[in-house]
């Protein structure tokens, strides 16, 4: 890779880190407070997932798992998923919008640091395409959520998680052009 290609896609992933956790984040902190939006299960799979490409579907898993919560399409799960990613997460739709939002953003904060480590680490390519799809799969369903949200701290967190992971979304895409 040559040198301003090298650039470009360094200052892609930095704007995408800077976005995710910047501005966006004063206006929906309030949404959850101050407190994890994470369980110990989940947590515990981060940090299992060392490699970026395994790291990213363990955060694209959390994301859609929030997502479907919303949407009603998870609403039980088996003993073997409770024990692997604890309790289905629970709050209202603003707090769970917004954990989707922070997954995204600290997914995106992880394929930044990797990058800035090493920009030809394995899987690298991987993650960027697991975020592409899984985004795309996301913002269409956040966008299907828009009608059906008539609370302002709702629809604000929306707003929010659509900004993140259209970001994502765009800097991944934009990303794997890059040879």
């Amino acid at each position: 890779m040559n040198r301003n290609k090298l650039k470009t896609l360094s200052v892609v992933l930095l704007l995408l880190s800077t976005l995710c956790t910047g501005a966006s984040s004063r206006v929906f902190r309030r949404a959850q407070g101050n407190g994890d939006y994470l369980n110990e299960q989940e947590v515990d799979r981060i940090r299992e997932a060392q490699e970026i490409e395994l790291r990213t579907q363990v955060f694209i898993f959390i994301a859609n798992r929030r997502l479907k919560i919303i949407t009603g399409e998870l609403k039980q799960q088996t003993k073997k998923e409770e024990e692997l990613w604890g309790p289905l997460p629970k709050g209202t739709t603003t707090e769970l919008l917004d954990g989707y939002r922070r997954a995204i953003a600290e997914l995106m904060e992880k394929i930044d640091d990797t990058y800035q480590r090493n920009p030809k680490v394995e899987g690298f390519k991987k993650a960027l395409k697991r975020i592409a799809d899984g985004t795309d799969l996301q913002l269409k369903t956040l966008a299907a959520l828009k009608g059906t949200l008539k609370e302002d701290d709702a629809l604000r967190t929306l707003a929010g998680a659509i900004e993140v992971a259209k970001t994502a979304n765009d800097g991944a895409k934009e990303a794997l052009k890059q040879p």
